[in-house]
């Protein structure tokens, strides 16, 4: 009999308990809005052996569903409800749980809503009445709205249809929803419909007109939104910037600059932010400091997990979360809350907790459960809360008894290449957890390079040749002993290696970019050998045009570089074994991006000198070495002037301006690719006060081509020149013996003017100087001494001999008064400056046909030997006539040549 009973026993330890308690696997989202009327459900699904059966909490208290007339109904096998028609009083908290017998699951809490928007309170319109600049806050008092609404602005058009204000930087809504304008504009009349006073706008300096608290606390993981809306006239911009610290690569700046933005905010981006508003009227920097504090919703640390244990043994759960405040811990058994004081709805009452020694809760985070016995199943939840939010946990506790079980034997075989990890599967199951032994044909395998793994796998790290060979596993415990029926033979592959390894390049934008990489692998595994290409960890798209890879020779082209090609490019050569990668830098070096925010920040009041500074760009992988700064007027606002250039490790410059001119400036980029594009030219205008010419006209001259005129021609002094309005030039002009005469020209662009003149070629003093309504200009007026018209000379040469007659030339030799190179002589004679001679000769008869001309200037004129001998002035000249037609009589004659004219 005694035998008979220790069978049995043992019978009942080797049985496989297949029950589980449940354990959900879809939680309701924890708030829920809902609109009466509209169906709606809140989500419960849960799965256990057996299958679980569910029931519903409302506000604590069961929810009985029948009487609902399918307004409210559960899905089929699910936990889900489905509100059909949904009524205001189905609000509450709702909470789902699922039993089987072995356990009740318990869903996170629900808080389930109506949503709820009321109608605005009507209130009597008034107009509100502003001067023009100034600043004006138009008040929004929002209904009572769950959850909270988006506000906007809204204006009746004139067919009556509403249309949204028009946001920009001067107008915008704060985060009360009030809308604010930084300075109002007679438009605003019919945009906003206000009562807008003067048709000139006022100017004002920056001013505070509304920011968001300074002290704020922000979740974790949500959007920090800090906000700045300045006043002023012109609207001012606004500049962000992080106290003793740097902005997060989540930041962004939105709304004109007037919101900063930090995304997925972090504990570490807590820290102090300020905004400054500024236009050209400040005269100091206006900021807002902001202490920016981050808490954060629990977060786990230590989540509970399933277990599956053997008599006997422990379960222990631990729940540990972290946040900001530090999280309350809250514990339940099968969903009813655990808590130290007996009563009858209570989790103590549990016989496996209630005063049983083998239950022990160790501080807020552990519970523990020693001994375990076959009954001990059961479902555990844990939540972790703080003010922002809470961590939610179900899991379970299943005790069974199992002799070990091979879930999924080891494959027949397994190829491996040498230096790789290995891992040969064995899936063991069995309760308690089962002893698992590894062979390598007869010999025990133990430490070392080689690791069984919790699931009963083996792993063999860094693999060589040596490790081939055929492997078994074996798992036992207390119920039983199981051997693999398989036998997995491991063949080793000689490893993969690259030979030839890509090398960094450096290249301008728009040249081609060439990568080179071959390598080897084991022979029987050639075939299988690829190779691939990455940049910066992520496959080369084959659809990339630009990016083509060659498959003869595994090369990869990158054709016309930009600069976002630059980065890190790997060759990846595998055969499905093993795999190795080598690294390559490609540079691409490109002309700069244009600086930004290019602002005049000083224009001068006095001293004609403006500062400018700008945010540098981009440099594209070449230094910076030079920025220039150019300026465009009024005048001629499609010219752009290079002003200065300054070294690239400024971002400030002054520039020397010129008085009375309006001045627009733009910032460009240098390094040694080539220029940036320019900048976008200032938002403002630098203007600069009215002072008298600092010059007066150049290359004063007198065009003496027009007979009986005195012609005066100057070069005409542009725009940046007259140094005010009202600019005029005043032509003085004196013939000797005369009075002195003046003449007031009004058009700047005039560049000459005429007077009468009886005489050719007469002396006259001309004096030319600028003005504009500010006086005569402040520079030295020259005395110029200037000349009427050239007319006909009157002089004739004497003594003309011919000599030296062959076939083709003949030599001349005339002379002529040195008397003519004088300013009397020229006057008198000549009447124009003299050039020299200009001899025309022709075949007798024949003077149309072979009319030809020699030009002698004067610098060819005096014999080489010539010396004046003090009593006559005559000098004689001789010139070599070439070229001349043979058996021909040569008619000649020779004129005196001033500037127009010849005689």
């Amino acid at each position: 009999m005694g035998l008979r009973a220790v069978i049995i026993l043992l019978c009942v330890g080797l049985a496989v308990a297949v029950n589980r308690p449940p354990k959900m696997v879809k939680h309701p989202e924890i708030d829920i809005w809902y609109k009466p009327g509209e169906a709606v459900e809140i989500a419960c699904i849960a799965e256990g052996i057996p299958n679980p059966i569910y029931r519903w909490k409302r506000n604590g208290i069961d929810l009985n569903l029948s009487g609902n007339d399918a307004r409210v109904v559960q899905l089929g096998t699910l936990g889900t409800l489905v509100f059909n028609k949904p009524e205001p009083n189905d609000e509450g908290i709702f909470q789902c749980f699922a039993d089987n017998g072995y356990g009740i699951a318990a869903s996170v809490r629900v808080n389930f809503r109506e949503a709820k928007l009321a109608r605005f309170h009507i209130q009597e319109r008034k107009v509100i009445t502003v001067a023009a600049g100034d600043s004006m806050t138009l008040q929004c008092k929002p209904p009572q709205s769950l959850p909270p609404a988006d506000i906007y602005w809204v204006i009746k058009g004139s067919d009556n249809r509403r249309q949204a204000v028009t946001l920009d930087k001067r107008v915008d809504i704060d985060f009360e929803g009030h809308l604010r304008i930084s300075n109002v504009k007679k438009s605003d009349e019919q945009e906003i419909q206000v009562q807008v006073n003067g048709s000139t706008e006022k100017k004002h300096a920056a001013a505070e007109l509304w920011t968001s608290p300074s002290d704020q606390v922000f979740k974790k993981g949500t959007t920090v939104r800090l906000r700045c809306i300045f006043s002023g006239n012109p609207t001012p911009e606004v500049y962000w910037s992080k106290i003793n610290g740097s902005f997060p690569d989540r930041m962004a700046i939105a709304d004109w600059g007037k919101e900063l933005r930090i995304s997925d905010v972090q504990m570490e981006d807590a820290g102090q932010y300020q905004c400054m508003g500024l236009n050209v009227l400040s005269l100091s920097n206006l900021t807002k400091v902001f202490d920016v504090n981050i808490e954060s919703a629990p977060e786990w640390e230590k989540e509970p997990e399933d277990q599956d244990k053997s008599e006997g043994e422990i379960a222990t759960f631990i729940c540990k979360a972290k946040g900001v405040p530090d999280p309350v811990y809250d514990w339940f058994i099968n969903g009813v809350p655990l808590s130290y004081s007996p009563s009858t709805e209570n989790v103590w009452d549990h016989p496996r907790i209630y005063n049983n020694p083998r239950f022990h809760k160790i501080g807020h985070n552990n519970i523990a459960l020693i001994n375990l016995t076959l009954a001990d199943h059961m479902s555990i939840q844990c939540n972790a809360s703080n003010k922002h939010g809470y961590v939610f946990s179900n899991v379970y506790l299943n005790v069974i008894n199992q002799a070990p079980e091979i879930e999924q034997e080891p494959p027949d075989s397994i190829k491996v290449a040498e230096s790789q990890s290995v891992i040969i599967p064995c899936i063991v199951r069995g309760k308690p957890d089962p002893l698992i032994e590894w062979y390598r044909y007869t010999t025990l395998i133990t430490g070392g390079r080689f690791k069984i793994l919790p699931s009963g796998s083996l792993k063999i790290s860094n693999v060589t040749v040596a490790d081939a060979g055929k492997y078994h596993c074996k798992a036992s415990n207390k119920f039983g002993v199981v051997k693999s029926a398989k036998v997995c033979s491991v063949q080793v592959k000689r490893k993969t290696r690259i030979e030839q390894f890509p090398e960094d390049l450096v290249v301008k934008a728009g040249f081609d970019a060439k990568f080179t990489c071959s390598g080897s692998t084991d022979f029987n595994e050639a075939r299988n050998m690829v190779v691939t290409w990455e940049k910066d960890d992520k496959p080369v798209a084959s659809t990339e045009n630009r990016m083509k890879q060659n498959f003869w020779d595994n090369s990869l082209t990158i054709s016309g570089t930009i600069v976002r090609d630059s980065g890190v490019y790997t060759c990846v050569i595998s055969n499905g074994l093993d795999t190795d990668r080598a690294h390559a830098f490609l540079t691409v070096k490109a002309r700069p991006n244009p600086p930004t925010s290019v602002e005049i920040y000083r224009c001068p009041n006095w001293d004609n000198k403006a500062e400018l500074r700008w945010t540098k760009g981009i440099a594209n992988n070449e230094p910076v070495t030079y920025f220039i700064i150019q300026y465009s007027t009024t005048f001629n606002p499609d010219r752009w002037v290079s002003a200065v250039a300054v070294d690239y490790t400024e971002n400030t410059a002054t520039i020397d301006l010129s008085p009375w001119v309006n001045y627009s400036f733009r910032v460009i980029a240098h390094n040694q690719i080539g220029l940036s594009a320019p900048s976008k030219q200032t938002l403002t205008i630098c203007r600069t006060n009215p002072t008298v010419p600092f010059k007066n006209p150049a290359n004063v001259k007198s065009i003496r081509n027009r007979r009986n005129k005195l012609k005066i021609e100057w070069s005409p002094m542009n725009q940046m020149e007259h140094n005010g309005a009202g600019f005029k030039y005043l032509v003085s002009y004196q013939r000797q013996g005369d009075p002195m005469k003046t003449i007031l020209l009004n058009d700047w662009r005039n560049n000459s003017v005429e007077v009468d003149a009886t005489e050719p070629y007469y002396p006259y003093q001309v004096k030319i100087q600028a003005k504009n309504i500010m006086g005569n200009s402040s520079a030295k007026v020259d005395n110029f001494t200037l000349y009427s018209y050239e007319d006909v000379p009157l002089g004739r040469v004497s003594g003309l001999v011919v000599s030296n007659i062959s076939s083709t030339s003949a030599t001349i030799t005339f002379s002529w008064d040195d008397l003519w190179l004088e300013k009397k002589g020229q006057t008198a004679s000549v009447r124009g400056e003299f050039k020299g001679f200009r001899i025309q000769y022709w075949v007798d008869g024949q003077q149309k046909r072979t009319f030809r001309e020699d030009d002698l200037p004067v610098s060819l004129l005096y014999p080489v030997d010539w010396k004046p001998d003090g009593q006559t002035t005559l000098v004689k000249t001789n010139y070599k006539m070439k070229n001349l037609p043979p058996f021909s009589t040569v008619k000649l004659r020779i004129c005196i040549v001033n500037t127009v004219l010849h005689r």
